[in-house]
Formats: C-alpha cells, sequence, structure tokens
C-alpha cells in the first residue's frame, strides 16, 4: 500500500510539483529493501551503504525486542526514512509487548489505532532531532510496522513545519484506525 499526506498550503500545486521531482530519489526497491531489513537488525551497518549511499542512520530496539524502529537520513536528497519493523521479539516477554499493541486496537477520538500511535509517538519524539533540514519523508514498514508507518507519516507531516511532503509505502500492513482516521487521511 502506497500513500501521500501533503501539507496543506495555499499554493498547494507547487509543493505537488517538488515532491514530484524529489519523489523520484525514493524509490519502492529502496523502501521494499529497508522494510526486510528491518528483520536482521545486526546487518544495518554494512547494508545501509548500498541502499542509501552516503546516509547516516539510527535504530533502536526496544527491551525484549519488542518494537524495532529507526530513521535513515539522506541529507544531500533533503530526506528522512522513518522505518518500523513487524511484530517480531527476542523474547516471550517481547512477544508479549509486540503483540499486546497489536490488540489494543481502540481509538481515540481521533480515529487512530492507540497501539500502533503509542509505538509512533515514541519513535516521533526520539527521532525528532534527525527532522530537522530534511524536506521530504518516506516512511516504510511491514506487518505492525506497516500500520505505524501510516500513522508516522501523518503525524510527522503535522507535528514538523519544515517538511513538504510525506509518504508511505506499507506493505501486509493491518488497518491503523477507523472511519474518522481515514477521513483525515483523504482530507
Amino acid at each position: 500500500l502506497r500513500g501521500w499526506v501533503r501539507r496543506p498550503t495555499r499554493n498547494r500545486r507547487r509543493r505537488v510539483r517538488r515532491a514530484g521531482r524529489s519523489g523520484g530519489r525514493c524509490g519502492h526497491g529502496r523502501s521494499l529493501a529497508l522494510a526486510v531489513l528491518c528483520y536482521n537488525e545486526h546487518r544495518f551497518p554494512e547494508w545501509i551503504p548500498f541502499i542509501v549511499p552516503g546516509a547516516k542512520f539510527r535504530f533502536d530496539l526496544h527491551r525484549n525486542g519488542s518494537f524495532f524502529h529507526g530513521v535513515v537520513i539522506d541529507e544531500s536528497a533533503g530526506h528522512i526514512y522513518p522505518i518500523f519493523r513487524g511484530t517480531d521479539a527476542d523474547n516471550t516477554v517481547g512477544k508479549i509487548e509486540a503483540w499486546y499493541a497489536n490488540f489494543n486496537m481502540f481509538t481515540g477520538s481521533d480515529g487512530i489505532h492507540n497501539g500502533f500511535q503509542r509505538v509512533v509517538e515514541d519513535a516521533l519524539k526520539e527521532y525528532a532531532p534527525y527532522y530537522a533540514g530534511v524536506m521530504s519523508s518516506m516512511s516504510v514498514g511491514h506487518s505492525q510496522g506497516g500500520g505505524t508507518a501510516k500513522i508516522n507519516a501523518l503525524l510527522s507531516c503535522d507535528r514538523f513545519p519544515g517538511l513538504m511532503w510525506s509518504r508511505f509505502e506499507a506493505y501486509a500492513d493491518p488497518p491503523s484506525g477507523n472511519q474518522a482516521w481515514s477521513d483525515r487521511c483523504n482530507a
């Protein structure tokens, strides 16, 4: 599933054109490689230079391995890739924590899946400094990570005014919210 979240502006046509020009630098193959690589977190240091040459990166594996997410920053293109792994863990406690986020499907007044939103809020707090100076974002994820990538695309656009556009690519992703969430994404 692919999608766009554009910042509403008075001069929307100009922003869409810019997004189209810079959008060619972050293709489907790159996002798929990053999503697959999330399940081999120990291989990131050796593979990131091949996927996004010259990029900086930071990744965090939470206690018990319940959540894994990170960012790859391509400063030359002014682009950031927030990346989210699906449900996976190092031990039984981690698996319970990860599955709890999956089954915490209640939504607030904003219509967003509460379990996924908690993961995204934590990631946005951790990686806020990396959004400074970037113009575009492509959130990537598989399974649970795909659900969180969709939420991250919208919330990062709301939270960081410097982003011109935010895009997501989600693979085998579950629903991320209810009808109110869907309406907000399509607005």
